[in-house]
């Protein structure tokens, strides 16, 4: 009997980590509406597309109307795609009945912002090379004249050694500083 009472003692002397709910929720709810926000953004960006063939289809050529429509739906997979990943935050899926808690809530969703990060990284230097495809074929197959090519190299040229560096950069802190918040609530969970 003194085993066990020893035992009962060693247990209540156990020192325990409180978990704070309340920060644990405005945390979530925080998460909850920036993940709406970059949806609105996502959705506002892969519409432009069609926007864009719409206006300017009298314009197009049929080597650049099929660019337009292929570039559309490499935007709508990829639409779908962060939608997916930003499920938990969104509300969507029957994932969220498994994940119980705040914290099982935040470390899912930061698992994927890792991976939401990555892809906006991968974009950084896939999107520049899209475009030059898309002129130098246009160029290629003599829908876009030689000084109108040049204009658009070198807009792409500035563009990409300008904007896409920041944006990699950006990414990269992001995937950084979710990584750091998966470790940390990863620590408190055990």
């Amino acid at each position: 009997m003194t085993n066990n009472d020893s035992f009962s003692q060693l247990w209540q002397q156990q020192h325990t980590n409180k978990v704070d709910v309340a920060a644990l929720k405005r945390q979530w709810k925080g998460t909850r509406i920036k993940q709406w926000l970059y949806f609105v953004l996502d959705l506002a960006s892969t519409l432009v597309i069609p926007v864009l063939t719409y206006i300017l289809y009298p314009k197009l050529s049929r080597f650049e109307l099929a660019w337009f429509v292929a570039l559309g739906l490499l935007c709508l997979v990829l639409l779908v795609y962060l939608i997916w990943l930003r499920r938990y935050s969104l509300g969507f899926g029957k994932d969220m009945l498994n994940l119980t808690s705040y914290q099982q809530l935040l470390c899912a969703q930061y698992q994927q912002n890792i991976k939401i990060a990555r892809l906006s990284k991968l974009s950084t230097w896939s999107m520049p090379l899209i475009m030059l495809s898309f002129w130098g074929l246009s160029f290629v197959t003599q829908d876009l004249e030689p000084e109108a090519a040049m204009r658009k190299l070198k807009f792409i040229v500035i563009w990409s050694a300008v904007l896409m560096p920041v944006i990699w950069i950006w990414a990269h802190r992001r995937e950084q500083k979710f990584i750091k918040a998966l470790a940390s609530l990863d620590a408190a969970q055990h």
